[in-house]
């Protein structure tokens, strides 16, 4: 990453931090019912409202160590005092003395930190966060640094403080600002949040009939009633990463209809398959009607607009009819095709598990990356054997160094959001014999010789300047793991130190320079940049 401060960047971080944390991200006001029109108008969505389902405004003070020297000593009083208390009782096991010592050292930096609470966020969940110096610090980098572990908190209706979440992690540098970072997947959620359905005018017995349909749908315990106008939710295992696509399907059921009634409300639902703008509602109430819409949407599959087929074979299969299987997978595997994502996904969520997996494998070696990309997530998601997975010790963490042994094209992929990890897509890929590539400052280079089976990696130490070298095999990922490994101790073999972000930004200038005949892909940044983003 690059190695000069922005100061523009760094003083729009501080600015999003004071307007993110003024702007409400409360429960949502519970409205009366909404105008209905007679086809719909027995639908959940049309007489309740989704009043806890928001994402959550997180900040709060923390410690991040390992800087080396570029860190600072400088810390407001009322910061000071907080983090000496919370030292004292939470850190216990790491600094057993004086915490000003801790926060004094040259070595570490006292940061802010911002996250964004995810919607319907459970226990244990993870996500990303965004750590700044201080504008009064005078730390000039973050480079090479640990979060040690801290609270998160946000501001309650009363005024009162309390955690919702801890953060900790190796900081992920993306940008010119090298005093702002991010933890990937560094939040961790403390205890589940609510997610709740309301009316103003909603009685006990409409209030009842909606709960039993709810529980009838998605199981027994899903959901309970409690008070009028009032459904408290859980979120079925199932559902847990696709949260608002399960609330959907709930806002979309009809629950008081009788069969006289279905027919007709099947037919219509059906014909607004045909329109982009209210198709999405109706795949979710079929969806939730079942079997007894069937029928009716397998004519769709001969339709000849390639999105009315997806959606009514996506629809089927989500039902468990596989009429339409057939044709999501042609559309997965047509490179003309602009629903080839959009099949995959729909393969993915709702086949079974045997039948998506042999449907993904066969696109993990597709000339589209998007592609390949999407088949390779969904495969990890399905804790799929074809994809090997190593973690990777660094100094200050650690992340996933993951192998796809596939034909086609060789890419390497690096995750920006959610969880540190690099994938070598086409593994095993090699560096290339009589290399000589240096990283932006200067401080790394990696080297081979044609009449030799190695690659000879250096680094120039941040604040000794003692120039540490190791070998290691051309193959790219052991390359990786000898430039993460700590540097050796008492005579055990060891590698350069780099953090995550060091290692494959060099990585990437391997590719660049033609060191490694692979494509080098960043994946998304960071959900929390992305959240900020939209609000600037």
């Amino acid at each position: 990453m690059a190695k000069h401060c922005c100061f523009k960047n760094l003083i729009m971080f501080f600015v999003c931090i004071t307007s993110l944390f003024t702007w409400g991200c409360q429960e949502s006001q519970i409205t009366d019912n909404m105008t209905v029109s007679s086809d719909s108008e027995k639908i959940i969505g049309d007489v309740l409202t989704v009043v806890a389902f928001k994402p959550a405004q997180l900040k709060g003070f923390g410690i991040v160590i390992g800087l080396n020297g570029t860190g600072s000593n400088q810390c407001p009083p009322s910061v000071r005092s907080y983090l000496r208390s919370y030292i004292k009782t939470n850190l216990r096991d790491y600094w057993k003395s004086d915490p000003d010592e801790l926060i004094d050292s040259m070595d570490t930096t006292v940061v802010n930190i911002l996250a964004i609470l995810p919607a319907g966020a459970m226990k244990s969940e993870k996500f990303d966060l965004m750590v700044g110096s201080l504008n009064t610090s005078q730390a000039s980098t973050l480079a090479g640094g640990k979060l040690l572990k801290a609270e998160l908190k946000t501001i309650g209706a009363a005024g009162q403080s309390r955690a919702l979440a801890t953060a900790c992690g190796e900081i992920y540098l993306d940008s010119d600002d090298v005093r702002v970072g991010y933890i990937l997947g560094g939040g961790q959620v403390l205890k589940s949040q609510e997610v709740m359905l309301g009316s103003k005018s909603l009685g006990y017995a409409d209030t009842s009939t909606i709960r039993d349909k709810i529980n009838e749908k998605f199981g027994p315990d899903t959901c309970k009633a409690v008070k009028d106008g009032r459904i408290l939710l859980n979120i079925p295992k199932k559902y847990l990463d696709r949260k608002k696509h399960y609330l959907d399907l709930i806002m979309s059921i009809h629950y008081d209809v009788s069969n006289d009634d279905l027919t007709g409300i099947i037919d219509g639902l059906v014909e607004k398959l045909h329109d982009k703008d209210s198709a999405a509602q109706a795949l979710a109430s079929l969806e939730m009607i079942g079997v007894p819409a069937v029928n009716k949407l397998k004519p769709l599959l001969s339709q000849p607009e390639d999105d009315v087929v997806l959606r009514a074979a996506s629809c089927l299969l989500s039902i468990g009819d596989y009429s339409g299987y057939e044709n999501l997978i042609e559309m997965a595997h047509n490179k003309s095709s602009a629903n080839r994502l959009a099949a995959i996904d729909s393969i993915a969520w709702s086949a079974k598990r045997n039948e998506a997996v042999s449907v993904l494998k066969g696109l993990l070696g597709d000339d589209d990356f998007d592609v390949r990309l999407s088949a390779y997530e969904h495969l990890r998601r399905l804790d799929d054997m074809s994809i090997s997975q190593k973690l990777v010790e660094t100094s200050a963490g650690q992340f996933s160094l993951e192998r796809i042994i596939q034909a086609g094209k060789k890419v390497i992929w690096a995750s920006q959001s959610s969880q540190a990890k690099v994938a070598l897509f086409g593994s095993p890929i090699y560096c290339e014999k009589d290399i000589f590539v240096e990283s932006a400052d200067r401080s790394v280079i990696a080297t081979s010789n044609k009449d030799y089976g190695f690659v000879t990696l250096a680094r120039t130490m941040p604040i000794s300047g003692e120039v540490i070298t190791v070998k290691s095999s051309p193959e790219v990922g052991l390359v990786i793991k000898a430039l993460c490994k700590r540097p050796s101790e008492r005579g055990q073999s060891g590698g350069l130190g780099l953090s995550y972000s060091e290692a494959v930004d060099f990585v990437k200038e391997l590719c660049e320079k033609g060191a490694v005949n692979a494509e080098f892909v960043f994946g998304d940044e960071p959900e929390i940049k992305k959240y900020i983003k939209k609000r600037i």
